[in-house]
């Protein structure tokens, strides 16, 4: 028996800009809305009966103050902890082997460490997110340095690479690893210097669109969205296809925002005062806003 294709979830809603989640209204209603979280856009669920189910896009509150402290050193009694709980670790990972593990462990305590720093603001969590960073920038160049070849398959899925800088050119990683890495290869793109978009907010959010739209056609081609394949939606990516992309990306940018220009930075790309009069034509300047960068960034 042919297998069903699987169908692209609109509720994964990967174009949410940055600090936005998508919550249950309920949830919002009673648990966040009270801390101080602001609702971006209301979307109601597609499933249909009596009582659709709503959701909400929410922002995190306001910080107070902005200001961050100057971060503090780790202090010994803190070292003292690391070479304790280390100690453990590598008696346990000796024993079972499971990096897979460690890795989610480790992911989980950075997120969660992030969090403390960005809610707490004190100079301890701050220095503590700084130490793991450089700590990992530094693990990170010394691998890079035996074998830069072997990030690559990572390395091409990303657009962005941490690299170990300082005030001197030959304390610093060299700009040549990024080539050694292949960064950014693995998308329909262009991303060097020779680039002719602008990068600026609107082309961050179609840098977003069309880096999801390849993973959906490199990962998922038999998915369906809106009772098509992905495969079919999305043909290989050049400036005469990027118009049938853009309206696959501009369908999950509106599952979130269904009216951009309510969104605080949706609407800060909308400059021509002639645009700003009416809800729709904010509307209209944004999607036109964004397509341009898309089409920009699309490869020739």
């Amino acid at each position: 028996m042919k297998k069903q294709p699987n169908t692209v979830s609109p509720w994964d809603y990967p174009l949410l800009l940055e600090g936005h989640r998508v919550i249950d209204y309920g949830a919002f209603d009673q648990f966040y809305k009270p801390l101080g979280y602001v609702e971006v856009s209301r979307i109601q669920s597609e499933k249909g009966g009596k009582h659709p189910e709503e959701r909400v896009v929410m922002s995190p509150p306001e910080p107070k103050d902005r200001t961050l402290p100057n971060a503090l050193p780790i202090t010994d009694e803190v070292r003292d902890l690391v070479k304790d709980k280390a100690r453990e670790l590598t008696r346990t990972m000796e024993q079972h082997a499971d990096l897979r593990s460690r890795f989610a462990d480790a992911v989980v305590t950075i997120n969660l460490l992030t969090q403390s720093a960005l809610r707490r603001q004190d100079a301890e969590s701050v220095g503590m997110v700084a130490e793991l960073a450089l700590l990992a920038g530094q693990s990170l160049s010394q691998l890079e340095g035996i074998r830069p070849q072997a990030f690559a398959p990572i390395a091409r899925k990303h657009i962005q690479w941490p690299m170990m800088r300082s005030t001197h050119t030959r304390n610093s990683d060299s700009e040549e690893l990024l080539r050694d890495i292949a960064l950014g290869s693995g998308y329909p793109i262009t991303l060097d210097m020779g680039a002719k978009w602008k990068p600026d907010a609107a082309a961050g959010i179609a840098l977003r669109m069309i880096i999801h739209l390849s993973n959906l056609r490199s990962d998922h081609p038999e998915s369906l969205i809106d009772g098509k394949l992905v495969r079919n939606c999305l043909p290989p990516l050049t400036r005469a296809t990027a118009g049938k992309w853009w309206g696959v990306g501009l369908r999950f940018l509106l599952d979130a925002y269904p009216s951009p220009c309510k969104v605080k930075e949706l609407n800060q790309l909308v400059t021509a005062t002639t645009k700003q009069r009416y809800e729709s034509s904010r509307n209209q300047a944004i999607q036109d806003k964004i397509k341009a960068r898309f089409m920009a960034i699309a490869k020739r």
